[in-house]
């Protein structure tokens, strides 16, 4: 074992992982147990293997996409973009950016150069987005952007994600949800934010519903989602010379991997690793998605369903959309349910002659071994050729 190995062990086990302990050994193939910190990320057990239900196939999906023209897709855009900033795409930029923050216990990422933090601040309710830069010696011109929703980054994943995406050469920007926080502090009943409102009174921010009572003819709180996102790429616009955006999202955040892209064009890639689904998957499952706020939200979802959605963000010349699916996550509802819709989007996609949509399905119930497949996928996107992640 030589002494970089001996390093990368080392450093890793430090911030709490076993990522090093296994990053040491010369095979990949392992028990599950042994597999699980490598594993994507997880919901409580409902089902122990996948399942397809007859109702999901009732709905005519081609009757119910409702984009046949790059016209219409624009037009779905403005609407879209004027329901949630009740006016044009923002073009601000964040409003407190501090450079080069000390690493801190991000200096035990053997990749990772300077770190800069874009913070936000909506009545007390405080997100952070960091941008880590490489330190690779031939940085790619690339930057992947990594949505955790409201996992932590030191969820297995995306540290896993993070650390390798550092390490081949790519600088990584990281957005969490609005009610989570990157550095696993999420909010205590104690000092969560509280809100006035007129109609209902002083509103403590526990849950993310509670966004449904703060909608009005003025304020979106899907702004909170999508902030972030769309004001850290102003900043990065202005001051980087990035020759695209890739956005990676997860669970929660393959919410925003799918709506961000529908919205903004300068992204070129967009992954949703178990994407939201049309409701007439989610409605005839044992699926949880219904409680979230953003997914559920029905004066948005009526401008565009998650189908358009999925050709929006598909579309423009370069562009893809893809779906990574894990039939074989014992933790998971669904997996089969791109079956009902993936062709039938794909083919809409076709017919607009820019762009491109693809569903990716991982059967494999190694979890370490889904978890490389994934980067290599979403690696040879971004390159336009095959990528092998070595291991």
């Amino acid at each position: 074992m030589n002494a970089k190995f001996v390093l990368i062990c080392f450093v890793i086990f430090i911030i709490g992982f076993p990522l090093g302990a296994q990053f040491a050994k010369s095979s990949v193939t392992s028990s599950l147990d042994d597999l699980k910190p490598y594993g994507l990320p997880t919901n409580p057990v409902k089902s122990p293997v996948p399942v397809v239900k007859e109702e999901w196939f009732l709905t005519n999906v081609s009757q119910i996409i409702k984009i046949n023209s790059p016209e219409d897709i624009e037009k779905k855009r403005a609407e879209l973009i004027q329901y949630i900033w009740k006016g044009d795409f923002p073009k601000g930029k964040p409003p407190l950016i501090r450079k080069n923050v000390e690493l801190g216990q991000y200096k035990e990422f053997v990749g990772v150069k300077s770190l800069d933090i874009y913070e936000f601040n909506w009545k007390s309710l405080k997100s952070q987005v960091y941008h880590f830069k490489t330190r690779a010696k031939s940085p790619k011109p690339y930057l992947i952007i990594i949505h955790i929703g409201n996992k932590p980054l030191s969820q297995s994943f995306h540290l896993f994600f993070t650390f390798f995406s550092l390490r081949a050469g790519f600088d990584v920007l990281v957005i969490p949800s609005p009610l989570s926080s990157i550095e696993d502090q999420n909010l205590t009943y104690s000092s969560v934010p509280a809100i006035n409102t007129p109609s209902f009174g002083y509103l403590g921010l526990t849950d993310q519903n509670v966004f449904f009572l703060l909608e009005d003819n003025t304020f979106s709180p899907l702004q909170l989602y999508l902030d972030p996102l769309a004001l850290s790429l102003n900043l990065i616009d202005q001051q980087y010379n990035y020759t695209s955006y890739h956005l990676v999202g997860s669970f929660d955040g393959a919410w925003e991997a799918t709506v961000y892209p529908a919205l903004d064009p300068r992204i070129k890639t967009s992954h949703a690793i178990y994407p939201p689904l049309p409701f007439f998957i989610a409605t005839n499952s044992d699926s949880t998605s219904l409680r979230n706020y953003e997914y559920f939200h029905p004066e948005f979802t009526k401008l565009a369903n998650y189908l358009e959605l999925y050709v929006m963000a598909s579309y423009g010349k370069g562009r893809k959309h893809m779906h990574l699916i894990d039939r074989w996550n014992p933790h998971r509802y669904n997996e089969d349910g791109y079956k009902a819709y993936a062709d039938e989007v794909a083919r809409r996609v076709k017919t607009l002659d820019e762009g491109d949509f693809e569903t990716r399905v991982f059967d494999n119930k190694q979890q370490k071994e889904s978890s490389v497949l994934v980067l290599e996928q979403i690696y040879s996107d971004i390159e336009g050729k095959e990528i092998n992640v070595g291991w």
